[in-house]
C-alpha cells in the first residue's frame, strides 16, 4: 500500500518489489520537483484515474512487471511532460480511447510482453505531437496480435511521427500476415477471415451450452463465471491454437479435458481458483508451448503432470501457494526455456524436479 509521505523536494520516487496493488489518486501531490516515478515489479493491478495529474513535471514512469490489465482513458491524464512510459510485462489486454492524449511530450512507450490482441487506432492522438515516438512492442508468448481488419488503419494513414521498435519480433495470428518495422511499412494481407470464438465477459457459467465452430482458431472465454472444464468440450477443432479462460472461477478441470485439440499452442488460465495440477489435466497437448497459470491457488503439482507436453517453452506459475516441488514435477520438458515461480511459498525442491529440462535458462523463484 502506498502510504509513506514523500518529501516535497523529492526528484525521484522508487517502490520496487513491494506488495503494492493499487495506486490511489492524490498520493502524488505537492511534488513540484518530481521527475521520475518507478513502481517496478510490485503487484499493481489498478491505478486510479488522475493518479498522476498533480505531478505534471514527471518525465519518466516505470510500471514494468506488474498486473495492470486495462489502460484507462484518464490513467495518465495531466502528465504533459511525460517522455518515457514503461508498461512492459503486465497483463494489459485493453487500451481505452485517447489514453495518451495529454502526453504530448512522449518519445518512448514500451508495451512489450502483454496480452494485447490488436493495436487500437484510438490509442494515440497525433494532434500536438512535436516529437517522434518510438512504440516498443516485442512479442512474447503472452502477446500475439490477431490480424483482422481492425489493423487495416496501420496501412491506410501516414504516421511518420511513429516508429515501432522490434516490430519484426511480432507474431501475427489469424486471417492475415504482419510485415514491416514501422507503421508506414506495415502490410496487412487480408485472407479468408475466421473470427475468434468470442464469449468474453458475458456471465457464462457453463461452457457446454456454447458449442464452438469447427474452423475456430481462437477461443475467448475471459471474465465469465465458469467453474469447471469438462472432458469432451474441446474436440473436433483441428485449427484451434489458442484457448483463453482467464479471470473465471475455474476450480476443476477434468483429466484429458484438452485431449481433443492437438494443435493448441497457448492456454491461458490465470486468475482462476485452481488448487492442484493433476497428472492428466493437460494430457493430449503435444504442441502446447505456453501455459499461463499465474494467480490461482495452486498448492500442489502432481509428478509427471506435464509429461505429454514436450513442446512447452514457458510455464507461468507466479502468485500461487506452492510449497514443495516433487521429483519429476517438470521432468522431460526438453524444450522448456522459462519457468516463473515467483511469489509462491516454496520451501523445498526435491532432486530431479527439473530432470531433463536441458534448455531451461530462466528460472525465477524470488
Amino acid at each position: 500500500m502506498l502510504s509513506h509521505p514523500i518529501p516535497g523536494n523529492t526528484e525521484e520516487v522508487r517502490f520496487m518489489r513491494d506488495p503494492i496493488t493499487h495506486v490511489p489518486a492524490n498520493y502524488f501531490i505537492n511534488l513540484p520537483s518530481l521527475k521520475e516515478i518507478t513502481l517496478y515489479d510490485d503487484e499493481i493491478a489498478t491505478i486510479d484515474d488522475y493518479a498522476f495529474a498533480n505531478v505534471p513535471s514527471v518525465t519518466v514512469i516505470h510500471l514494468g512487471y506488474n498486473n495492470l490489465a486495462v489502460i484507462t482513458t484518464h490513467m495518465f491524464t495531466g502528465l504533459v511532460n511525460l517522455q518515457e512510459l514503461r508498461l512492459f510485462d503486465n497483463v494489459i489486454h485493453t487500451i481505452e480511447p485517447a489514453s495518451f492524449k495529454d502526453n504530448t511530450a512522449l518519445t518512448s512507450v514500451d508495451m512489450s510482453m502483454n496480452l494485447l490482441e490488436t493495436v487500437p487506432e484510438t490509442m494515440f492522438d497525433q494532434t500536438g505531437h512535436p516529437n517522434s515516438l518510438v512504440f516498443r512492442f516485442e512479442r512474447s508468448f503472452d502477446s500475439r496480435l490477431y490480424c483482422d481488419k481492425s489493423l487495416s488503419w496501420l496501412k491506410q494513414i501516414d504516421r511518420t511521427w511513429i516508429t515501432v521498435g522490434h516490430i519484426h519480433t511480432l507474431e501475427c495470428v489469424g486471417p492475415g500476415t504482419l510485415i514491416g518495422r514501422s507503421w508506414n511499412s506495415l502490410i496487412i494481407q487480408e485472407l479468408d477471415a475466421v473470427e475468434p470464438f468470442n464469449r468474453r465477459n458475458q456471465g457464462i457459467t457453463d461452457i457446454i451450452n456454447h458449442p464452438i465452430p469447427a474452423n475456430t482458431e481462437w477461443v475467448w472465454f475471459q471474465w465469465n463465471l465458469i467453474t469447471d472444464i469438462s472432458a469432451g468440450y474441446f474436440k473436433n477443432l483441428p485449427r484451434l491454437t489458442d484457448i483463453s479462460l482467464q479471470g473465471n472461477r475455474i476450480s476443476h478441470i477434468d483429466n484429458y479435458a484438452f485431449s481433443g485439440v492437438l494443435n493448441v499452442t497457448h492456454i491461458y488460465l490465470q486468475q482462476n481458483t485452481l488448487s492442484e495440477i493433476t497428472q492428466h489435466m493437460f494430457s493430449g497437448l503435444p504442441n502446447l508451448q505456453f501455459l499461463q497459470l499465474k494467480e490461482n491457488v495452486i498448492h500442489k503439482i502432481q509428478p509427471g503432470s506435464f509429461i505429454g507436453n514436450m513442446a512447452l517453452v514457458k510455464i507461468d506459475l507466479q502468485n500461487n501457494l506452492l510449497q514443495n516441488l516433487s521429483a519429476c514435477t517438470f521432468s522431460g520438458l526438453h524444450k522448456l526455456q522459462e519457468l516463473l515461480l515467483q511469489h509462491n511459498q516454496i520451501q523445498k525442491i526435491e532432486p530431479g524436479s527439473f530432470m531433463g529440462a536441458t534448455d531451461l535458462t530462466k528460472l525465477y523463484l524470488s
